[in-house]
């Protein structure tokens, strides 16, 4: 009886180590995928500076292009058509950008819901686990 008592508590302390080294998997791995999201996160973020400054840049060229052209009418109407089509690209990447950020912050908000999921479940069977070491520490000392 005593040998099966002992052999339950090293299965039980087994199953524990077992336990404690899955949440230590599970918060290692949780932590490289935010990681990851943040460096997409900050990866879109510039590109999207980038964009910007960009088209800042040909807005900027258009306009000294603008002062070379004879007919200073052509260059006013190349220019308005120009900056219109500026500020729908600037919007349309602004919006694809927020919604980006958005996906982005998404998958961050379900992967920290996994891991508190994960951690309560790991923290009800650890308790549940000590609860019966401890059972079984008090049926072996009567």
């Amino acid at each position: 009886a005593q040998a099966n008592e002992a052999a339950n508590m090293s299965t039980l302390e087994a199953s524990l180590q077992v336990l404690q080294a899955t949440e230590k998997a599970q918060a290692a791995s949780f932590l490289e995928r935010e990681g990851m999201l943040k460096s997409s996160l900050e990866d879109e973020q510039r590109r999207f500076t980038e964009r910007t400054e960009m088209m800042s840049g040909l807005q900027g060229a258009l306009l000294n292009r603008s002062k070379v052209v004879k007919s200073q009418e052509e260059a006013v109407e190349k220019l308005e058509a120009l900056q219109q089509e500026l500020r729908e690209t600037q919007k349309k990447e602004a919006h694809d950008h927020m919604a980006q950020i958005s996906a982005l912050e998404a998958d961050l908000a379900q992967q920290q819901a996994l891991q508190r999921d994960a951690q309560e479940r790991h923290d009800d069977m650890q308790v549940s686990l000590q609860e019966t070491i401890h059972r079984h520490s008090v049926v072996s000392s009567q």
